[in-house]
């Protein structure tokens, strides 16, 4: 029998992933352009990158430079 712990543990991954969704769909309720609400959602629900690299480059794919 698995412990308490480990099966907890197992469902939390998801949690961030809808969060991150719920935020993206109401992005397409504002301005943001769609090619970058596609982006971002590549980037972090797909992808799982947090990072801040990462989450610029989705934003503003044109200017890559290595701040």
């Amino acid at each position: 029998m698995n412990p308490p712990q480990k099966h907890e543990t197992q469902g939390q991954p998801e949690v961030p992933a809808q969060i991150f969704e719920q935020f993206l769909i109401a992005l397409q309720k504002t301005n943001v352009a769609s090619d970058i609400i596609e982006r971002l959602r590549t980037t972090i629900v797909t992808n799982h990158d947090l990072s801040d690299k990462a989450i610029r480059i989705a934003v503003f794919p044109e200017d890559q430079s290595d701040d």
